[in-house]
């Protein structure tokens, strides 16, 4: 998982570091019209890296269950939140995805 993410995030992208804060919203937008099919894929990458790590949490999990044995609530606990991590990773990405797709879109705010 750490690695298909680095290689999403970091190669194929380069968004690290991150473009300077300083840039204008025409700057910004004139890199994700230079960029868009690579920042589209990147996300994706991103995104697949994020789901990657579901079958280790329920690893962990399952670990868990025969540490604690019968009733294990934490056990439970862990594999749910396993299961929804990959959100944290979706989400956010929605919007790069989305920025990238339109980046036909005017600079200024309507």
């Amino acid at each position: 998982m750490a690695v298909v993410f680095f290689v999403g995030f970091v190669a194929i992208a380069r968004f690290i570091p991150p473009p300077s804060p300083a840039l204008s919203a025409g700057e910004i937008a004139d890199l994700y019209r230079q960029h868009s099919f690579r920042i589209r894929l990147r996300v994706q990458i991103t995104m697949w890296a994020g789901v990657l790590c579901v079958p280790w949490l329920i690893a962990v999990g399952l670990q868990m269950k025969r540490i604690e044995g019968r009733f294990a609530p934490r056990t439970y606990i862990q594999i749910g939140l396993g299961v929804l991590l990959p959100l944290e990773f979706i989400v956010p990405f929605y919007f790069f995805q989305t920025a990238a797709y339109r980046h036909e879109r005017s600079d200024t705010p309507h």
